[in-house]
């Protein structure tokens, strides 16, 4: 008799949470429960054929893991039965453009404030949507009721943007014969050649079985000039998790100078997009000839040792496969009707959604989506513990997967960053009862809360502190979210928050209104004076002792497998260049510039202390550059004066930024008056806010959103229709969610 997990707190004894297994918190009175009555309990009935012996009998663990195995088949087959009515109304709404009846400017606003999801979530299923509607076999191969195994998400998504009528049954026989890495190789070769059925060793693996190749019309895929393609990459390309050791400062300095990159940009562009521009900033001033990257010459340095390599996962990956011939050894789901049990829902009533799914207009499919995120994201957290779970019980070797976001793509059709995510948040979330009280109940969505974890950070934290930020969850928008974290980010470091809340205390209280506004204001040369305060004080950290030198936190980053190599190797040749300029001078004399960037500092330090000098070094100095050279004013005349130009006092107060709720636009910006001038409203400031075009002319000046009140902090907002619209001031709402 083996108890399922011992209860003892993972945290060490300041954690009050208890470890959960299969979604089920294990009390110190389960300690003495064994495995088989606890699996009795919660676990599904198993078919009959599984009682026949097997090699895990005589193993207590792995079968065990056998079991857990089959839960997350049973969460997996209530995720299948989600898909097809989700991608049909996710297709309808993005159809009639319904985040516009809300009163949102863009699709990706919408998603993050009322779905919970990011914008290219919501573009995936409704392009899986649209693939359901044109390729009606694609239905019964996504819930399994062609008798096949069901691709999943991910695998669907990949062959409805490649496959005709005509050669669908030839992508589902490859979909269910090779890896989803291997799938995405064969779609990625069929578009290069313009064929919408596999070729190559593709098309001679699948063979004759699965009917006629298609013509070679190309791929029924989107366009890129067509206007719902993706402004990111469509899933084809291979992307690596980088973690980055840096000190804290640094980290900070990243996340400023990415909001600079935004500012440039005029949007809400991506962490991916800014690497870019760091990798051209390096590669602009060209590479040295001795130092030019090339392939993977970069991976053993020591700074990456937790860099998972892309090629060499998926040599890793490919053998997997192959050794268990594509995990035959497992069992297929038991169902989804427990899973669906466990959320409160029932085959039935998913079924009635299904028939709805996609129609009526905007509202009503905006619920229909929301209605139907509820149910997944039971379903992706109860997932997410069990993951966790099964990494710490070191399951992925023993059911031979690579990982959490292995097993999570290839055994559940499972994107691998929402997997290792959900995961992660699982296990943060045993220091934090309440806080997981919150985002079990639905109350705070998933990035919100791995906001709050970040915010709060590692060790015991008081009930009250943890309670002032679920409050703080519950009403603020992401977008509000977004900018505390970043601004604690920076005060941890810098004297920029009010002197009157400068108190001693080991965790940071919500922003209030007046310090969260405070925070986004943005002159110019803003960034560049903040990166150079946050490097000096990485420095000063680094010359205290050995010990606060050493980096004590990570920057993660997921980016492309190329993009990842130049990354890397653009940090190195910046680490190199440094080390360089500083072994020219001699390390008894003193550094003849005082002025000179935190980086070189740096540098120099370690140098002199005959140490080596660490990657974040090189980090730094990529970052220094960058806002260097876009966070300067251009504007000024011979004599060094800066001409106003009309209204860019109201720009410099907001933060170069639409004031709307939940609005990230940046671009197209205008100086609305909230009393009219048609109306006698003044010119003062407090009359004036930055709206983008959208909703200063769609919005305030058309019938999708109001604005009343004195600016800056206290207008009055009414965002959407008036039949469907929600009350925001300063992003937070003033009534509950609907």
């Amino acid at each position: 008799m083996q108890a399922i997990m011992r209860a003892e707190p993972i945290h060490g004894p300041s954690s009050v949470a208890h470890p959960v297994v299969y979604g089920v918190p294990l009390r110190p009175r389960l300690r003495l429960e064994c495995r088989e009555e606890a699996l009795r309990r919660f676990a599904p009935r198993r078919p009959a054929a599984w009682t026949e012996a097997g090699p895990a009998e005589a193993c207590p663990l792995e079968r065990s893991l056998l079991e857990a195995d089959a839960l997350a088949q049973s969460l997996r087959g209530a995720l299948e039965r989600i898909d097809v009515p989700l991608a049909r109304a996710a297709a309808g709404f993005a159809r009639q453009q319904g985040w516009v009846t809300f009163g949102f400017a863009c699709l990706d606003d919408h998603a993050r404030e009322r779905f919970g999801r990011s914008g290219r979530w919501l573009r995936d299923m409704a392009a899986l949507g649209r693939a359901l509607d044109s390729l009606p076999g694609l239905v019964a191969a996504l819930t399994g009721e062609d008798g096949g195994r069901p691709p999943g998400r991910v695998a669907a998504l990949l062959i409805g943007r490649v496959a005709s009528a005509a050669t669908l049954d030839r992508w589902i026989a490859l979909v269910r014969g090779v890896t989803v890495r291997e799938l995405r190789e064969a779609v990625r070769a069929a578009r290069a050649a313009g064929s919408d059925s596999p070729v190559g060793a593709q098309a001679a693996r699948v063979g004759a079985q699965a009917g006629p190749a298609g013509a070679q019309a190309g791929p029924v895929g989107r366009a890129p000039g067509d206007p719902g393609a993706d402004d990111e990459d469509d899933g084809l390309a291979l992307r690596s998790l980088v973690r980055f050791p840096v000190p804290a400062p640094v980290l900070a300095a990243f996340d400023e100078a990415v909001d600079l990159h935004r500012a440039v940009s005029g949007c809400e562009a991506t962490v991916t997009s800014f690497v870019e521009a760091l990798v051209a900033e390096a590669a602009s001033a060209g590479w040295p000839d001795d130092d030019r990257p090339r392939g993977e010459a970069w991976v053993h340095d020591a700074d990456r040792a937790a860099l998972k390599s892309g090629p060499e996962r998926a040599v890793i990956e490919s053998a997997l496969a192959r050794s268990t011939d594509r995990w035959s050894n497992l069992r297929s789901s038991a169902g989804p009707s427990w899973a669906l049990a466990l959320a409160g829902d029932s085959l039935s009533r998913l079924e009635g959604l299904s028939r709805r799914a996609g129609g009526g207009g905007p509202a009503e499919i905006d619920a229909q989506i929301r209605e139907l995120i509820s149910l997944e994201d039971e379903m992706e957290r109860r997932l997410g513990q069990l993951l966790a779970a099964m990494t710490e019980r070191g399951a992925w070797p023993r059911l031979r997967f690579a990982g959490t976001g292995h097993y999570a793509e290839e055994r559940l059709g499972m994107s691998r960053t929402s997997a290792e995510d959900r995961a992660r948040l699982a296990r943060s979330l045993r220091r934090f009862p309440l806080l997981r009280e919150a985002y079990e109940g639905g109350r705070v969505g998933l990035e919100v809360a791995s906001l709050i974890v970040r915010i709060l950070g590692a060790g015991s934290v008081p009930p009250d502190d943890e309670a002032l930020w679920v409050a703080r969850g519950e009403e603020a928008t992401v977008k509000r979210m977004r900018d505390e974290a970043r601004a604690l980010g920076r005060w941890r470091f810098l004297d920029e928050r009010p002197p009157a809340r400068h108190v001693l205390r080991p965790r940071p209280d919500p922003l209030d209104d007046g310090e969260w506004h405070a925070s986004l204001s943005r002159e110019p040369g803003t960034a560049r004076g903040r990166v150079i305060r946050l490097g000096m004080s990485a420095v000063l950290m680094a010359e205290v002792s050995a010990a606060a030198a050493s980096p004590d936190v990570f920057l993660r980053l997921r980016l492309p497998d190329g993009l990842t190599v130049d990354f890397l190797a653009a940090v190195e040749v910046a680490r190199r260049s440094l080390v360089d300029r500083v072994d020219e001078i001699p390390w008894p004399e003193p550094w003849p510039d005082p002025g000179a960037p935190p980086s070189i500092l740096a540098a120099r330090m370690f140098s002199t202390r005959s140490r080596r000098v660490p990657a974040w070094v090189g980090l730094l100095a990529l970052i220094e550059d960058f806002v260097v050279t876009w966070d300067r004013d251009q504007r000024q005349d011979a004599r060094g004066r800066v001409p106003r130009q009309h209204g860019e006092a109201v720009y410099v107060r907001d933060g170069w930024r639409c004031t709307a709720p939940g609005c990230t636009s940046r671009r197209g910006l205008e100086d609305h008056h909230l009393v009219h001038r048609s109306r006698q409203g003044i010119d003062d400031l407090s009359n004036r806010t930055c709206l983008c075009w959208f909703h200063h002319r769609t919005g305030e000046h058309g019938a999708l959103a109001s604005c009343r009140g004195s600016a800056p902090l206290g207008i009055t907002w009414r965002l959407g229709r008036s039949d469907v619209g929600r009350r925001y001031r300063n992003e937070r709402r003033l009534e509950r969610s609907s």
